[in-house]
């Protein structure tokens, strides 16, 4: 279900545009352009006469409907700021919402999802899935930082169960922990160490749990399959047995840079 069509989704990227610059953005610049993103066609005398006609002949009275600007302080999707206007945390996560990944998909929607390293979307089918299955654990040993931001970008998931393994250049964990620390990140991420993980799922909170064929780290390098685990008994006990992994593993803290230029996080 879509949050706002394209001439909202256009208005909300507009004001993130703007405000990127630290540029001032009126309400009246704002409203110039979302009411009209592109520049007015011109028409016609005997169209203006046309309009004014069947305005007098129609049996409704015309009211005048709210300005995008008016919608979206209503909304608290937009604030004014020393007389500037600037997207709220609502604002902006429902632009995120907008911004995510658009991919066809049948009527009832894919159970399972194929990873072709030749498909030039396999990395956004994947996230897709995710985006759709609601809050929860993702479990993946080998997760880099730029998988993770994706992760709070693109999908609900609010917790990762990842290894402590180091990667060849020593600063996974470091890199993983400095992600955290972004100032909209909401993944709270923990680390066992490698020989307690292996398999990689997502666990929502409620609902199917998928199994993923390959690491998000490495979806687009070989063929693979993200499929449900059907068999209901099953998937509780894995359930269960994640969560109790989740309960022993060691919370990795977000870190700046200063702080992660210390030791390695465990």
């Amino acid at each position: 279900m879509e949050l706002v069509d394209d001439k909202l989704h256009m208005a909300l990227t507009y004001v993130d545009t703007i405000e990127r610059t630290g540029t001032p953005l009126t309400i009246e610049a704002f409203d110039g352009f979302a009411v009209h993103p592109t520049p007015v066609p011109g028409r016609e005398r005997s169209s203006y006469l046309a309009a004014i006609r069947d305005e007098m002949l129609s049996e409704y009275y015309y009211e005048p409907g709210e300005s995008p600007s008016a919608f979206l302080l209503r909304s608290q999707w937009i604030r004014l700021v020393g007389g500037s206007v600037r997207l709220t945390n609502l604002g902006k996560a429902v632009l995120r919402h907008a911004q995510r990944p658009q991919l066809q998909r049948g009527i009832e929607g894919p159970l399972t999802v194929t990873i072709d390293p030749d498909d030039p979307l396999a990395y956004l089918r994947v996230f897709d899935l995710l985006g759709g299955a609601g809050a929860g654990l993702l479990v993946d040993p080998y997760i880099r930082f730029e998988e993770l931001f994706d992760l709070a970008e693109l999908t609900r998931v609010d917790r990762v169960l990842t290894s402590n393994r180091v990667d060849r250049t020593g600063l996974r964990l470091k890199q993983l922990s400095r992600t955290l620390a972004q100032a909209e990140m909401t993944v709270e991420l923990r680390v066992l160490a490698p020989e307690h993980l292996h398999d990689r799922f997502y666990i929502p909170d409620t609902g199917d749990i998928y199994l993923l064929g390959s690491s998000l780290n490495s979806i687009t390098a070989r063929p693979g399959v993200i499929a449900p685990i059907a068999d209901h008994t099953g998937s509780e006990a894995l359930r269960d047995a994640y969560a109790k992994l989740w309960r022993s593993a060691d919370v990795l803290p977000p870190s700046s840079r200063d702080t992660a230029a210390g030791s390695t996080p465990a």
